[in-house]
């Protein structure tokens, strides 16, 4: 071997065992395997650690909160153009989510003119708190069940927190749980799993025709909403409303300005508000129909269920038929016309009937065979019939009375 090739060599060796060095050493649990003959020894421990889930930000989860919601300042004019920093003094304008915090300022869903501490995690409670002044900003009261959501961890949460961390778990943003942990940061899964039940819950207030519904607190009244109209002559009506149960079923019209028409040249927000019926239960369903699109009203024989508008009712009577003609029971027959549920009284002194819808009084005696529409006397094939508290009459009779046409089958 020549000198050069001797030198090669040397330099070679020094190279392995120093790069082989730091790989042989060993912590005190971990021992080397045994090397074959003539064969280098590398070991090495492999400690693992835990994932740790990615936490959101405070400027991330606003950003992404409000646009989801739909939020915006856009037909909205201002004399003085506004700033995030009167918003927010500790966020910059050229911020990522400078806009989105300007728009969350504007509608209630942060403080204005507090330090947002962008950077910071969100917590649990405070995302839930976004969430749901979002959600009241856009839609809106939603229905919710009544039943109280126990936390062990309830007085961490806090009184002022605490209504809406009932109300966003009861929408589902987040899951119902004995312990909420309200002070923990907001993970990634978490926000996936809040803005998926967070855009149903707008979905279910927002149906084709772009009319959302908002449930007053008490849940006495309800108003329907058409959105952003360019200029007037647009308008909303509520045709009829209709409780079945915890179900609310809303029929609306929709007006729109014809040609020729004069409007007003101004962004113009149709809406209409109407008393929802009282009966001691709670809403948790509503259901807008748009009026016409599904037309009539459906009674059928021995069935305790009607259809009207293609939603399907319950009865507590059915309809029968008694010497070849059908008979029907006159409360519901009333509601599906479109009388109020207080515009039908009863009276068992005098065993009358009395229905009164836009201006037209229909009075019925059981065992008379005369109708008094607005007191003047209808003569009737047959008499309404009393049965088990019920009183049942042929729907030919009192569509007539109403104005209606009635086809039996």
């Amino acid at each position: 071997m020549t000198i050069r090739h001797k030198l090669l060599s040397s330099l070679l060796s020094i190279t392995l065992l120093t790069s082989a060095a730091p790989a042989m050493a060993l912590d005190a649990n971990s021992q080397a395997a045994p090397a074959a003959a003539g064969v280098p020894s590398i070991s090495a421990s492999l400690i693992s650690s835990p994932t740790v889930e990615a936490q959101v930000t405070r400027g991330q989860f606003i950003s992404s909160i409000i646009r989801a919601s739909g939020l915006n300042l856009d037909n909205i004019r201002f004399i003085k153009a506004p700033d995030v920093r009167d918003v927010a003094p500790d966020v910059s304008p050229e911020d990522s989510y400078a806009s989105d915090l300007v728009i969350a300022g504007h509608y209630g869903v942060v403080k204005s003119g507090e330090p947002f501490r962008p950077e910071d995690p969100v917590t649990r409670s405070e995302a839930a708190l976004m969430a749901v002044n979002a959600l009241n900003a856009r839609v809106g009261s939603l229905p919710i069940t009544l039943e109280y959501l126990i936390f062990d961890d309830e007085e961490e949460i806090g009184k002022e927190n605490l209504d809406s961390v009932q109300y966003a778990c009861k929408l589902g943003l987040f899951k119902a749980q004995k312990l909420f942990r309200p002070g923990e940061p907001l993970t990634s899964t978490d926000q996936a799993t809040l803005l998926l039940a967070f855009n149903k819950a707008i979905d279910s207030a927002t149906d084709k025709d772009g009319v959302t519904w908002n449930l007053s607190g008490d849940g006495k009244s309800i108003t329907l909403n058409w959105g952003e109209k360019p200029t007037g002559g647009y308008s909303i009506k509520i045709v009829s409303i209709k409780k079945d149960g915890e179900k609310l079923n809303v029929t609306y019209s929709l007006k729109s300005p014809g040609p020729g028409d004069i409007v007003t040249q101004a962004i113009t927000y149709p809406r209409d508000t109407a008393a929802v019926p009282s009966d001691n239960v709670p809403v948790n369903e509503i259901i807008l129909t748009k009026a016409g699109e599904n037309p009539g009203t459906a009674f059928h024989i021995g069935l305790g269920t009607y259809t009207e508008g293609g939603i399907e009712y319950r009865m507590d009577a059915s309809p029968f038929i008694e010497n070849g003609r059908a008979l029907v029971p006159v409360r519901y027959l009333a509601l599906a016309l479109g009388v109020p549920e207080d515009g039908i009284a009863w009276s068992s002194s005098s065993s009358t009937v009395t229905m009164v819808k836009e201006g037209a009084t229909i009075v019925l005696a059981t065992g008379g065979s005369i109708m008094y529409v607005n007191d003047k006397p209808v003569q009737m094939e047959t008499a309404p019939v009393l049965l088990q508290g019920r009183v049942y009459l042929p729907a030919r009779y009192m569509c007539r009375g109403i104005g209606l046409y009635c086809r039996v089958e």
